[in-house]
């Protein structure tokens, strides 16, 4: 009952509080004058259009590469997605190290030949 009383009293409150800013706000806006915008006319003409697809690409077969030495990569001969040849170059290898040992091992076969010829001339001599 007493919620009857309370709905009865507060909707004619409701209903005159909207009438109130309903008026106010028609009188506000008879008051507001108007701005003018320029009005534009299109024309068509011709665009060039791009349009991107975001894609992943997979190797039908991929295949992992290790080599044998280690070092740095010096040179390059293939593109990725290239089809390859059996033996055929793929890349240089830099290793300094390898080099070295190389030089080292010349030097050795070269000492040794001259050892050899040493002992060659030594052995003619004797006889």
């Amino acid at each position: 009952m007493a919620n009857q009383s309370i709905i009865k009293l507060f909707a004619p409150c409701v209903l005159a509080a909207t009438l109130a800013c309903n008026n106010s706000q028609q009188h506000q806006q008879d008051d507001v004058s108007l701005e003018e915008y320029p009005i534009y006319t299109l024309t068509s003409q011709a665009a060039t259009v791009y349009t991107d697809f975001p894609v992943n690409l997979q190797g039908v077969q991929d295949i992992e590469l290790r080599s044998k030495v280690s070092g740095f990569i010096d040179d390059i001969f293939v593109d990725e997605g290239q089809y390859v040849n059996k033996g055929q170059l793929l890349f240089r290898i830099f290793a300094p190290e390898y080099e070295e040992e190389l030089a080292r091992s010349s030097a050795a076969i070269k000492s040794t030949e001259a050892e050899l010829a040493d002992a060659h001339i030594n052995g003619q001599a004797e006889k």
